[in-house]
């Protein structure tokens, strides 16, 4: 997977050592278990997360923010 290796290579770097990083395709994986697939769409649906204008940059983080808050609602324990 493309991103993944992309992630580790920038996060490598001595700028990004303050920051810790979330992939909340894996944390949804880990917490929600009845959806039909992982889309940001479906599981922002399936947490109620508004996805008006989706596929649109700013909303898609806003989007992925909110969703990774109601992953931490939830209580996963890697949060």
């Amino acid at each position: 997977m493309v991103p993944s290796k992309f992630l580790t290579g920038v996060c490598d770097s001595p700028h990004y050592a303050l920051y810790r990083v979330f992939d909340t395709l894996n944390l949804s994986r880990k917490t929600i278990h009845t959806i039909e697939n992982y889309r940001l769409k479906t599981i922002a649906s399936h947490l109620g997360i508004n996805t008006t204008g989706i596929h649109r940059a700013e909303t898609d983080a806003n989007i992925t923010m909110k969703l990774f808050e109601e992953l931490k609602k939830i209580g996963n324990s890697e949060i």
